[in-house]
């Protein structure tokens, strides 16, 4: 006789009771489970996080529960005291002694597993609490062991062999949530979370794929072919960003989804070496991949039918409409803010896509509170009276006299000749690593840089990034901007630069020498939108290398050397305009990541010799070293110049190196192995954000050393030293200076070297900058232009 299918509806209908006992059972056995982390965290935490506590032990409860319940469901169905009264078999003494043996075995061995496993059985659920990687599985496992033991095989077989046809829904809600968890599993594993997302955290991630999945549905009307496609996106996603976090150590988010095109250039010079991470994530998307294709799904062909299509167009606009107001009212990615400085850690507790969604919305919609143009106008006009009165009675507004001295002197020097070419040089990568640790080697790899002294002010630029994305520095430094005001993880080059921005290139243009502007990279126009953005930001003409230029430049590693794109910048110099005053802007490219491959060192080959040094640390430090010796050839040909000659060098970022290259130089100033944090070692050290700088001269000038300065003050510094007139808000800014030194995305610094994170309380007068920068960036309809880019006389 075939056997009655029995629809979702009719199986609760049947069994709401015994369902509602059992999850009655299992809410008791979780809530008395999590009763010793209530006394825990009143006593770990204090009173004024109890109630947060409270929320966590909420959810250690419900995560337990979605264990237990199934697992009492499975046992009262098809465990060895299934059927027992019942079926009297309680009259067979060597069947109940055999159960029972079974039993003090699988509970003997579930506890085995949490006393022995990486943690504790009472701290194995403050684990889960705490979010502690590993803690759950174990649990699960424990459970599972216990399960396995006292299943009763001979009545499961039967049964679940007829479920597919008797209950068919069954198998394909399986399907639902497997899916749903390998999709999670698979991008937060290869995101540098490893799983380690908040508890709250990981239903929402779980649920983006559950719905991605429904819509598919929608479409195809077939789980196996939806649950299929929603597995390969998911894993598509997650190898993406793996490859992206070993490149530069950063997940891809909405800014860098609009720079593809630069990662596609550079991705063939980086060597692709996966770990146990990345092989453990496709053996479980290959297993579920096939377990999908093989599962027994009693799928019928539907036609396609006006009623059908109709049906589906209204779930699906009905699904997109809820989408968009979740998003709207932030439901849809919990409500959490993407705009964190250091995003790899805040993601790892988040989750991927959750952060994904929230970056994509505050990028997309810079807007800042209480802003108001007419108070950034009056700021302009009266900078210095302002700021004097806005930095009054606070602790770091100590300004540094010998530093303003200095910019005098050098100003003076400048006026007595006529206005100096502008060289400016942002050095791909360059960087000195020794500011990180104990850095000793064969030779120096930098000695024309530590030589410098004559006419040459240099010390260290402080930069909003470490590893990429190089347009940021860039913006910065010619925009006179600071990331620290935009939101996390956007690249304003390829999202905010589409109408004329105020910048060093139109400052010069507009003073009364009216300077020619160029910029010149030696790779690839695709990048970054630079193109585009360098017509913005007021350049008279731009030039790149492409790849059929190649052949007329000498290369290290498929790159322009240094010194070839300096003998570049010479002929440049050489075939300019009589009359007006160059301004060069030069971004190179040798040292650009990454360093696994093999190049010819010769004399330059610097290794290190007070520990094992990586080979890609030794191969960056040779980069650097040649580019040292670029630096001096350059310097040694403006030398002769009879034309006044600035010529302004700095790296855009220090170099995204593996943690086990970094490690013995850092030691544990990031961390270690075991901080579960999800992210690199290094990613928050601040040395990390610093390079070395250099303003030269072929005048007199005055000379000085150990100059801290941040990227968004380096062009009025500039203007400053070179004798040239200053725009109000370059007035502005280096009165800001003297107070506030440095003003990155990641820090700031008083004039006493105090460093302040950024939190809601940050001083009023980086808040008025902050007010004077959107005007300069966002305001189109009231812009203040003539504050930005006219020089006063």
């Amino acid at each position: 006789m075939e056997e009655q299918t029995v629809s979702f509806r009719q199986f609760i209908k049947r069994h709401w009771a015994y369902l509602l006992l059992v999850l009655l059972i299992s809410t008791l056995i979780s809530a008395l489970l999590c009763t010793t982390l209530i006394a825990s965290c009143k006593m770990d935490y204090g009173q004024p996080y109890f109630s947060y506590s409270l929320i966590c032990v909420f959810w250690t409860g419900v995560y337990m529960l979605c264990v237990i319940y199934p697992l009492l469901l499975w046992l009262g169905q098809f465990g060895v005291f299934a059927g027992f009264f019942k079926e009297k078999t309680y009259r067979q003494k060597k069947r109940v002694f055999i159960s029972l043996l079974r039993v003090a075995i699988g509970v003997f061995g579930a506890y085995e597993i949490l006393m022995h496993g990486h943690y504790r059985f009472r701290f194995a659920i403050i684990s889960i609490y705490q979010n502690r990687a590993g803690a759950f599985i174990q649990f699960c496992l424990a459970l599972l062991f216990l399960t396995i033991i006292t299943t009763n095989f001979r009545r499961l077989f039967p049964e679940i062999l007829s479920w597919n046809k008797t209950y068919p829904w069954f198998l394909k809600l399986l399907t639902v949530v497997l899916v749903s968890f390998v999709c999670f599993y698979n991008v937060e594993e290869l995101c540098e979370s490893k799983m380690l997302t908040y508890m709250d955290m990981r239903f929402l991630n779980m649920l983006y794929w559950t719905v991605l999945l429904g819509i598919l549905f929608l479409i195809f009307r077939r789980v196996r072919i939806s649950a299929l496609i929603t597995l390969v996106l998911s894993y598509i996603v997650g190898v993406a960003n793996y490859v992206v976090v070993m490149f530069r150590g950063k997940e891809i988010l909405w800014g860098d989804i609009t720079a593809w095109g630069t990662a596609m250039k550079v991705v063939d010079n980086y060597t692709f070496a996966p770990d146990h991470y990345f092989f453990s994530v496709t053996g479980v998307f290959l297993l579920t991949f096939i377990a999908v294709l093989l599962f027994p799904l009693r799928e019928k062909k539907q036609p396609v039918t006006k009623r059908r299509v109709c049906r589906t167009l209204l779930a699906e606009g009905a699904v997109i409409l809820l989408l968009f107001i979740a998003n709207l009212t932030g439901i849809l990615y919990g409500n959490i803010q993407g705009n964190f400085w250091d995003y790899t850690i805040m993601m790892a507790k988040t989750g991927y896509i959750p952060y994904l969604i929230s970056n994509i919305n505050y990028s997309g919609k810079v807007t800042l509170e209480d802003y108001s143009a007419s108070a950034a106008e009056k700021i302009l006009k009266n900078s210095s009276a302002l700021l004097e009165e806005e930095t009054e009675g606070e602790d770091s507004n100590t300004a540094d006299s010998s530093d303003s001295a200095t910019d005098s002197a050098n100003s003076d020097a400048a006026a007595d000749s006529k206005a100096p070419n502008i060289i400016m040089i942002m050095d791909e990568a360059f960087s000195d690593l020794g500011v990180n640790g104990d850095l000793q080697t064969n030779q120096d790899y930098m000695p024309f840089f530590r030589s410098m002294s004559e006419n040459t002010i240099k010390g260290y630029l402080h930069l909003s990034i470490c590893g990429a994305p190089t347009a940021n520095t860039e913006f910065e430094v010619l925009t006179r901007s600071s990331l620290a005001f935009l939101p996390t993880g956007c690249i304003p080059y390829n999202q905010y630069v589409s109408s004329p921005v105020p910048s060093l290139a139109s400052v010069l243009k507009n003073n009364e020498y009216q300077y020619q502007t160029y910029a010149y990279h030696s790779y690839s126009a695709t990048g970054y939108n630079r193109p585009v953005a360098y017509d913005y930001l007021g350049f008279d003409k731009s030039e790149f290398v492409e790849e059929d230029d190649m052949e007329s430049y000498d290369t290290v590693r498929e790159y322009v050397s240094d010194s070839s794109d300096f003998k570049h910048l010479e002929e440049i110099f050489e075939k300019k305009k009589d009359g007006n005053p160059l301004f060069l802007f030069n971004v190179t490219m040798q040292n650009h990541g990454g360093y696994t491959t093999s190049f010819d060192k010769g004399e330059d080959a610097v290794e290190v010799t007070n520990f094992d040094g990586d080979f890609q640390l030794e191969n960056y430090l040779t980069l650097v070293k040649k580019t040292d010796n670029a630096v001096s050839e350059l310097i040694s040909y403006f030398s002769k110049e009879k034309e006044p000659v600035m010529i302004i060098f700095y790296g855009d970022h220090q170099p995204k190196l593996p943690d086990e290259a970094l490690k013995p130089l850092m030691g544990s100033q990031g961390g270690s192995e075991d901080s579960g944090d999800g992210s690199s070692y290094y990613s928050d050290v601040a040395s990390r954000y610093q390079v070395p700088f250099f303003i030269w001269t072929n005048y007199d000038s005055q000379k000085q050393q150990d100059v801290d300065i941040s990227t968004n003050y380096l062009s009025s510094y500039i203007l400053k030293n070179a004798g040239l007139p200053l725009t109000a808000y370059d007035e502005y800014l280096l009165e800001l200076k003297d107070s506030y030194p440095v003003v990155t995305a990641r820090e700031y610094w008083d004039a006493a070297g105090n460093t302040y994170e950024w939190d809601e309380t940050k001083p009023s007068v980086l808040g008025s900058y902050e007010n004077i920068q959107y005007n300069c960036l966002f305001d189109e309809k009231n812009k203040l232009t003539e504050f930005f880019n006219d020089s006063s006389e």
